[in-house]
């Protein structure tokens, strides 16, 4: 048995697949202050057995990055580079705004702590102030970190009560000797109080230390609260198999998801792209733009005839260097309303299996049925009122499909015809 789990913003939506290809649809209302209750009750109301393996679309991550309720993170960097996050690059999103403003950092200025040392991939690059591609991976240390400098920050850190740490040095990529060690004293130090660790070397091992940085310091803000909410998920799933959504739609196991919180991101939203572009697949239309709309925001994605990803994506203003589904623009609820200024559908009309389908041809029947139930009607320009220029570019196609698909499609391969 296969049961997908998406949570949103106002309800918790369940799609079960058994053993002999039947479907069961369920929803709830999310439970804000912890959403594993509602997990724990839909899986419970289905009946789900202790051989059902969860597929989970997460949202934890993404809400603390929007809502800025992460935990209270340091940073430890090389000697210099305490103000990367605040530097950044020179791209700006803006080019003519008169008062640009940027996100704060996620790390206050306070809880950014140096050490002196150096790592370089060769002795050509100990002139270099800035990271470049790796010529030796070999990772020479030009300047050993000092063990006395490092248990006075790591002290330092640890009077200041924070909840996550993330350390970064530069080419740490190349030798991550000095964070290991770093990150080994926190722990020894730390005992009880130790900190949630995030190292770049394990975070994103790669080249550029801004987006390294930044990412690493994601992962660590977010970690913590992903680390208690999968932790408390898994004790009530008893023992169920449980996969957690990255951002680029493909799935990781949870003690995966733990460490490397950075990737689920995006978790939510990216399923909705994934088998909303797929039900579209199967349809016979290639150029789509998936909409995903849910009860906190409406997820957009243009899909030129396949799911683009990319690793210089952002949540919230701040760069996050995963893989992520290229192009998902989150925005403001769009409202999709039919006769008497009810909602036609849409992903909280359709429970678990939701179709918007401007034009002709897709799932007729199910799409028929849906309309029929939520008093809707079949008029693309009426149903999206103002947006026929884009149905135009799609060759008049819009699929909004919940994440729970995707789910089922990963691991079976399930098409719409199986639902009944």
């Amino acid at each position: 048995m296969i049961l997908g789990i998406d949570v949103g913003g106002t309800f918790t939506d369940f799609v079960l697949l058994d053993g002999t290809g039947q479907v069961s649809i369920h929803k709830l209302l999310t439970s804000a202050r912890d959403q594993s209750i509602a997990i724990l009750q839909g899986i419970s109301d289905l009946e789900a057995g202790p051989e059902t393996i969860i597929v989970h679309g997460a949202t934890v991550a993404t809400n603390a990055l929007l809502e800025r309720r992460g935990a209270r993170t340091a940073l430890v960097t090389t000697k210099g580079f305490a103000d990367v996050l605040e530097i950044g690059r020179q791209a700006r999103p803006d080019l003519y705004a008169l008062h640009p403003t940027r996100p704060a950092p996620l790390v206050p200025a306070q809880l950014r702590f140096e050490l002196p040392e150096r790592v370089a991939p060769s002795r050509a690059a100990a002139d270099s102030e800035t990271e470049g591609p790796p010529g030796n991976r070999g990772g020479i240390v030009l300047l050993p970190l000092d063990r006395g400098a490092t248990d006075a920050v790591v002290q330092r850190i640890l009077d200041q009560g924070v909840e996550a740490v993330a350390v970064s040095f530069l080419f740490s990529f190349l030798n991550p000797a000095h964070e290991r060690l770093v990150g080994d004293r926190l722990a020894e130090l730390g005992g009880e109080r130790t900190p949630h660790i995030s190292l770049s070397s394990d975070v994103l091992p790669e080249y550029r230390e801004y987006e390294r940085t930044s990412t690493t310091v994601i992962n660590a803000y977010v970690g913590p609260l992903t680390d208690r909410y999968l932790a408390h998920l898994e004790e009530g799933l008893e023992g169920r198999r449980l996969r957690i959504m990255q951002s680029n739609g493909g799935i990781i196991s949870a003690d995966s998801a733990r460490i490397l919180a950075a990737r689920t991101a995006l978790s939510g939203p990216a399923g909705g792209v994934v088998g909303a572009f797929e039900v579209a697949r199967r349809a016979g239309f290639e150029q789509v733009i998936t909409f995903d709309m849910g009860g906190t925001s409406t997820d957009v994605s243009l899909c030129p005839g396949q799911i683009q990803e990319t690793m210089e994506g952002a949540v919230a203003g701040l760069v996050c260097s995963v893989a992520m589904a290229f192009g998902l623009r989150a925005i403001g609820v769009l409202p999709v309303v039919g006769p008497g200024g009810r909602a036609a559908f849409g992903i909280a009309e359709t429970v678990a299996f939701g179709l918007l389908v401007g034009g002709t041809g897709m799932c007729g029947d199910l799409f028929e049925s849906i309309l029929k139930r939520s008093g809707g009607h079949k008029d693309s320009s009426r149903m999206l009122p103002g947006y026929g220029g884009v149905l135009d570019v799609v060759d008049s196609v819009i699929i909004s499909a919940p994440p729970a698909y995707l789910f089922l499609r990963l691991v079976t391969g399930m098409t719409m015809s199986g639902v009944g």
